[in-house]
């Protein structure tokens, strides 16, 4: 079982283990994808945020063709986009009952890193609910201050780097493709590895990591202060 902020973000993080044994997996996004700030889906070429929110389904389902998903096993949430933070007990409570129905063996997300508070917000929402193991892929961070993408922030466990060989990079480049809307911030990550540890016992009630966070120095809507005190939900 797989549980994301938004669509693409299961691509960047683990395309290997999505197309390793398709018919095992089931995704859920815990968010539409899409911001309520218009400014996103206009630059992204559309001129409404429900065309958007529509495109990113749509682009979501072709690029999980690819590895050969079907839509049934793609799920979402009417949350959106920069809206996780707030809605953290109705994703875990939505990842609690999937647990329950699917019994999966693992369960992967993100890692509590700063890089989106979306991402954040997911990790903690899957810690709280999970009754199974929690698995993480590697996102993006600011390390030192200088942005970091496909590695893990130092005090996690023993990690797992799976190197693509020509075929796994080849798919995952398709799979980037299919997202038409996301090719410039696709274009930051390479496809040639990916990483995955079992989840530490992070404490949600500290920032990840000193210094500012990614996402307190770009225009997503958060601050980690403004975010933590829905973080501390128990």
């Amino acid at each position: 079982m797989i549980v994301t902020a938004h669509a693409d973000d299961e691509t960047i993080g683990m395309s290997s283990l999505l197309a390793a044994k398709p018919g095992d997996c089931l995704l859920l996004h815990a968010t539409d994808s899409a911001p309520r700030n218009l400014a996103y889906a206009k630059k992204a070429g559309f001129e409404s945020r429900e065309l958007y929110v529509q495109a990113r389904r749509a682009e979501l389902l072709e690029a999980m063709a690819v590895a050969g998903i079907r839509p049934e096993q793609c799920l979402e949430s009417p949350i959106a986009d920069q809206d996780a933070v707030r809605q953290i007990p109705q994703i875990a409570g939505r990842v609690r009952d999937l647990i329950q129905e699917w019994r999966p063996a693992r369960v992967y997300t993100h890692a509590y890193e700063g890089g989106h508070p979306d991402h954040d917000a997911v990790a903690r929402a899957v810690h709280l609910a999970s009754s199974v193991p929690v698995w993480e892929f590697a996102g993006y961070h600011l390390r030192d201050g200088e942005y970091e993408v496909m590695r893990f922030l130092p005090g996690g466990g023993q990690e797992e780097a799976v190197s693509l060989d020509a075929a796994e990079r080849a798919r995952k480049r398709a799979m980037f493709e299919c997202f038409r809307s996301q090719r410039r911030v696709l274009s930051r990550f390479p496809v040639d590895e990916e990483r995955f540890r079992e989840a530490p016992a992070y404490d949600f009630g500290q920032p990840p990591h000193s210094g500012p966070l990614y996402y307190e120095t770009r225009d997503l809507g958060w601050t980690w202060r403004e975010a933590s005190a829905y973080f501390k939900v128990r």
